[in-house]
């Protein structure tokens, strides 16, 4: 599949993956700020495929089912047991199906599965934090708008880097001092070639592309 597929059908995608409600939203929100920054960018100082960009991030967390805890209250506010024993099935399986509770494996899994390009599977196979110095001394804009939009959607939305982090160390006590100046350096790295600052990305200025997204075809080949 190449990006034009997958963002035309990617609702399809989701409910061919059995994908639960909150991981298609925070997949959203995150291909919905790449494509801010794709709608702002200057072409001219840096070439980027806005089409690579968007499918890799509506796909980027496709696996990470398997690393949900469907013991913990707050997770499922209010939902039935039958939705809470429906969904242990689901991660089940999967992780029978794929061999791994690694959500990164699983993700990439469920990606060469759906036959995405190499490009994509390049995109999806690099993002994280573990690759960010290596992308900060790349020149490639599409891996390093793919890992920076990744780190600005936290639990209730859009954040800034700073709070983001701040978010992670006290959630998983990642995020420390180095995390936090990277994650800086790549978001001046990209805002230098954008008409739009950080500040200007927030969850009211992204809806008009999540809507898109909802509204994408249902069907998928």
């Amino acid at each position: 599949m190449d990006s034009g597929e997958i963002t035309g059908s990617i609702n399809g995608i989701y409910d061919r993956l059995n994908l639960i409600s909150g991981l298609r939203l925070h997949m959203f929100m995150v291909a919905a700020v790449g494509e801010s920054i794709i709608d702002n960018w200057n072409g001219a100082s840096a070439v980027i495929n806005g089409g690579d960009i968007i499918a890799a991030l509506l796909l980027h967390d496709i696996g990470n089912i398997v690393k949900f805890d469907f013991d913990e209250p707050k997770f499922w506010n209010g939902k039935s047991a039958e939705e809470i024993g429906y969904w242990k099935g689901i991660k089940r399986d999967t992780i029978e199906r794929y061999g791994t509770s690694s959500d990164k494996e699983v993700t990439l899994g469920m990606a060469s599965d759906l036959g995405i390009n190499p490009r994509l599977f390049f995109l999806l196979s690099n993002m994280g934090f573990g690759n960010v110095q290596s992308a900060l001394a790349s020149n490639d804009f599409e891996l390093k708008i793919c890992m920076y939009a990744d780190q600005r959607v936290g639990p209730s939305g859009i954040m800034g880097i700073r709070e983001r982090f701040r978010d992670l160390r006290e959630r998983y006590g990642r995020g420390d001092n180095w995390v936090d100046k990277v994650g800086l350096a790549l978001e001046n790295q990209i805002f230098a070639h954008a008409r739009i600052a950080p500040s200007e990305i927030s969850d009211a200025s992204v809806q008009r592309y999540i809507d898109g997204y909802r509204a994408a075809s249902q069907r998928i080949r």
